[in-house]
C-alpha cells in the first residue's frame, strides 16, 4: 500500500503471473469498497496490470512498499527466473498513477553468498523493505532462501538516472 501524489490509496496485488495496481479514493474505500469495484477490475485486469515478467520468466510480485527518493517513486521487486532463482529488480513509478514509468532490465540483486543459496529454498533474494537514508543511499531488508534476513544499501542517485535513462 502507498498514497499518491494526491492522497488516493495505491495497492499493489498479484495475480500470477502479474503485479497489478488497485486505486482507491481512500483508506475507509480500500477497506469497504464501492459495490461491483473488485468485479470490474477482474474483468479489467490486463489494464491494472503495471508489471509482467521478463521474457522466459515465471513471475513478478511486489516486495517492500514503495519509497521515495527524491521526487522519484521506487518499487523494489522480485522476479522468479525460469531456473527458479528469485532476483530483486527495481520499477520508477508515476506518482500521481502509481503507473510504471521505466524498469530496469536487469535484476539490481542476485543469490550470491552461500546463505542466499541454500536453505528452505535455494536461490532466493526477496525484498521486504526499503528506506530511502539521509545520505543518498537506499536501505534494502530481504529474504534470503526463505531462512535468513539480509541488509543491502543501492546509491539512489544511481538508480534513480539508470531508470531515467531506460
Amino acid at each position: 500500500l502507498f498514497n499518491l501524489r494526491d492522497g488516493r490509496v495505491a495497492m499493489i496485488h498479484r495475480v500470477h503471473p502479474n503485479m497489478q495496481l488497485a486505486v482507491f479514493e481512500s483508506l475507509d474505500d480500500l477497506w469497504d469498497p464501492p459495490p461491483g469495484y473488485w468485479d470490474s477490475h477482474l474483468r479489467e485486469l490486463d489494464r491494472h496490470t503495471m508489471i509482467t515478467p521478463s521474457d522466459g520468466s515465471l513471475g513478478v510480485g511486489a516486495g517492500a512498499p514503495p519509497v521515495l527518493f527524491g521526487d522519484a517513486l521506487l518499487l523494489f521487486y522480485h522476479e522468479r527466473e525460469a531456473g527458479g532463482q528469485y532476483t530483486t529488480k527495481v520499477a520508477l513509478l508515476d506518482d500521481e498513477t502509481g503507473r510504471v514509468l521505466a524498469i530496469l532490465p536487469e535484476a539490481i540483486m542476485r543469490p550470491e553468498l552461500a546463505w542466499e543459496r541454500t536453505g528452505d529454498v535455494d536461490n532466493v533474494v526477496f525484498v521486504q523493505g526499503a528506506v530511502a537514508q539521509p545520505d543518498g543511499t537506499i536501505y534494502l531488508t530481504y529474504g534470503a532462501a526463505d531462512r535468513c534476513v539480509g541488509a543491502a544499501t543501492v546509491v539512489g542517485a544511481d538508480i534513480v538516472a539508470a531508470l531515467r535513462a531506460a
